[in-house]
């Protein structure tokens, strides 16, 4: 299932609690695609929590906005996280094509009443989300991100720093 951009606008239109995950053990991408995503909605107005399911490798911490992300940790921050996704009116799945790569996220993401998004890059991607970005052709998932924003008329709100540092890390 595809959807257009102009569908995500009509989401977009007013400032809602957003809530960003990703893969299991985030990689580039994963991690990537969630920042830029959750940098571009807090421009928009949108109050935006990133949550990884796993820990990530200390080398992506130099990404823009990894001091705000939450590493779920079932022992310790269970409740906050599930509080999080229940409380959230929208809810971004990136990077990943069906909810067992969240592992124990995957149900808290199915059961959370906000409407799901997904935007991903894999083949057969599992029919969870509400409205669904599923491009096999792209080379990532971060492309599609800055493909989005710039159908809907955003790209002045790309953080050309943020751009800037991660061509010289790569």
């Amino acid at each position: 299932m595809s959807t257009s951009v102009s569908e995500l606008q009509a989401l977009l239109a007013q400032p809602k609690q957003v809530f960003i995950t990703t893969h299991h053990k985030p990689d580039a991408d994963a991690l990537g695609s969630s920042l830029a995503w959750a940098s571009y909605l807090k421009k928009k107005g949108h109050s935006v929590t990133v949550v990884t399911p796993s820990d990530y490798p200390a080398f992506l911490n130099w990404m823009q906005g990894n001091d705000e992300v939450v590493v779920y940790e079932p022992r310790h921050n269970d409740r906050q996280v599930r509080d999080l996704v229940s409380r959230a009116e929208l809810i971004f799945c990136l990077d990943f094509n069906c909810l067992a790569r969240i592992n124990e996220l995957g149900e808290y993401v199915r059961q959370a009443p906000g409407t799901k998004v997904l935007i991903d890059h894999h083949q057969r991607p599992e029919s969870f989300a509400d409205v669904s970005f599923s491009n096999p052709e792209a080379a990532a998932t971060a492309e599609q991100i800055f493909e989005i924003i710039r159908d809907l008329g955003d790209q002045d709100l790309v953080d050309q720093a943020w751009v800037r540092r991660s061509t010289r890390a790569s």
